[in-house]
């Protein structure tokens, strides 16, 4: 058979897919990941060929009977509009049963479609590659820290002590706990002050999402997001690949440091497993794409198991608890260890944040977990009373271990999301205080914003002072 009339659009169909999904929703580019999700969609789309090769035994016929049944997969879902899924699923049906049976019988030659459908498509995938090529080369439309980086000096004499980084999430500062939650915390506000600490009783985070909160202070700027705040997946990917490779870490490794990472994210080459999801992965964005994917995620739920569901989550949950645990004795373990190096740890413990496993120092059983449901004052309280007991334990664990010569930061990321689809002050209220061996907190301040901390924190490794910015707070909510 003529080789220019094979159907090659077949196996550039996968290809296109999976690339047109990275250029549309801007997600962080890996080579390794593109290529496993490309297999997944290509090894069907063959199998399909070959199945429908041995029915009709004409490879342009195969071809588009393939490419009919692809076509639905991939793209019916995008002229869905509002129609629920008892009305288009079996309309889909229809018109795919229909186009195969008028290609099944077609007694016409093919060799123009193919031929066409195969330059189609190469000249689809050559666009969308000069769009990501592009958009790799451009910050337009992308979460990026604004303004220029601030390039520290290559030498310095200011002393270099191990830094404890201890990001409590979700821990609202004293003010909001007492006036928003009714939580009393002057015990815990006395026990860092007189250990020693700067308490910063006023303290704001920038944005009221983990990711963003965290991308924004670690590389000590603020972030370009959509004017509206509302985030999608792809965002977040991009804010956490700004965790992943940010200036601190840079910084710190320059003066050098030793980075441990006993947080949720992956940083500089130190993943971690299992880690909670912010956002669905790229492997699941690309899925729920599909009309396979996209029906799953929105009805699937409807034809599962709800009392295994249950357990996988329950299970989930306790991992998470687990975790929790697990990083605060690393982190203790750590501190009792002498290094050659100065010490960066990043500890990132997922708690007063729900689920609510505590009752004050009492575990949850299950049962009443549930019933407290994703957001309760009550159990935000207990959470916040176990995360105190955590705090003390590591801060004398440490301050013990490094004779009082490390530092310690203990901050929140955000407050509270009580009633979390309202822009409320309470969100942006987090717990901060730093420990600096020699006491001096010149420059601190009661106000504190959480884009300035590693800017005074380098500022002091570097021996340099940076200005502080403006405390600026953005509301985000998810897109729909």
């Amino acid at each position: 058979m003529n080789a220019r009339k094979l159907p090659y659009y077949i196996l550039l169909l996968p290809l296109f897919y999976v690339l047109h999904a990275y250029q549309t929703h801007a997600l962080p580019w890996s080579t390794a990941e593109y290529l496993s999700i490309v297999w997944r969609y290509l090894l069907p789309a063959v199998v399909l060929l070959l199945i429908c090769y041995a029915l009709r035994r004409q490879w342009p016929v195969a071809g588009l009977m393939t490419f009919v049944l692809l076509a639905a997969i991939f793209f019916l879902p995008l002229v869905q509009l509002h129609l629920s899924y008892k009305f288009f699923l079996p309309l889909c049906a229809v018109l795919v049963l229909t186009l195969l049976i008028i290609t099944w019988k077609n007694k016409q030659p093919l060799g123009k479609i193919t031929r066409y459908l195969n330059l189609l498509f190469i000249v689809l995938l050559v666009a969308d590659i000069a769009q990501i090529v592009y958009r790799e080369q451009s910050d337009k439309g992308k979460v990026v820290p604004q303004g220029k980086e601030y390039f520290f000096p290559n030498t310095s004499a200011a002393p270099t002590p191990d830094i404890y980084f201890i990001l409590l999430d979700e821990y609202a500062g004293p003010s909001s706990l007492r006036k928003d939650f009714g939580f009393d915390n002057s015990g815990m506000d006395s026990f860092l002050i007189n250990h020693g600490f700067f308490v910063a009783h006023d303290a704001r985070s920038n944005y009221n999402f983990t990711s963003f909160s965290l991308a924004s202070a670690l590389n000590l700027r603020y972030l370009t997001i959509p004017e509206d705040g509302k985030v999608n997946a792809s965002h977040y990917h991009q804010a956490e690949q700004l965790i992943r490779n940010n200036q601190v870490v840079r910084v710190l490794n320059k003066r050098g440091y030793e980075f441990i990472n006993l947080s949720i994210f992956d940083i500089a080459e130190q993943p971690v497993d299992p880690k909670p999801s912010f956002a669905p992965s790229v492997k699941e964005i690309i899925y729920r794409s599909t009309l396979i994917g996209k029906a799953d995620y929105q009805i699937g739920w409807n034809f599962r198991n709800t009392n295994a569901l249950r357990q996988s989550q329950h299970k989930d949950e306790e991992n998470l608890f687990n975790g929790i645990g697990e990083r605060v004795q690393k982190t203790k373990a750590i501190s009792a260890v002498a290094s050659d190096k100065p010490r960066f740890v990043y500890t990132h413990l997922l708690v007063p944040h729900p689920p609510f496993f505590m009752n004050h120092l009492q575990r949850r059983p299950a049962a009443e977990t549930d019933s407290l449901g994703k957001r309760s004052i009550e159990g935000y309280r207990g959470n916040v009373a176990y995360a105190n007991e955590l705090i003390r334990d590591m801060v004398q664990t440490i301050q013990r271990n490094t004779n009082g010569n490390a530092v310690i930061i203990l901050t929140g990321d955000h407050g509270f999301r009580w009633r979390e689809y309202e822009n409320l002050p309470h969100h942006f209220s987090i717990l901060h205080a730093v420990y600096w061996p020699g006491k001096d907190y010149s420059g601190w301040q009661q106000n504190a914003s959480l884009v300035n901390l590693f800017r005074k924190v380098l500022g002091r490794i570097y021996g340099v002072k940076l200005q502080d910015m403006e405390g600026k707070e953005y509301f985000l909510t998810d897109e729909k």
